[in-house]
């Protein structure tokens, strides 16, 4: 375990030794791309005025699971046409 402990000591100071060397050009100019990448999220994320899908969703609940006939059970839902079972039926 002490050993172990000691392994973790020397690699932090490795990774403390590598952050005090200076960025190439090739770093700066990723760390320059991905800062204007996350601006971009961040002006697309600022846009949102609402969550369509989630609202669509919850209305789609609502309705789906409304009383029929004294019943809260969800009324049925036809399944969707199938190639496969429609050549079946041929």
């Amino acid at each position: 375990m002490i050993d172990a402990m000691g392994r973790d000591y020397e690699a932090l100071d490795e990774a403390s030794e590598e952050a005090d060397a200076p960025l190439t050009v090739e770093e700066r100019e990723s760390i320059a791309k991905e800062i204007a990448e996350l601006r971009r999220y961040e002006a697309l994320a600022k846009r949102i005025r609402d969550n369509a899908k989630g609202l669509a969703l919850l209305a789609a609940l609502d309705r789906a699971f409304q009383p029929r006939n004294g019943s809260w059970t969800a009324p049925r839902v036809r399944p969707a046409w199938c190639p496969a079972r429609h050549n079946e039926a041929e």
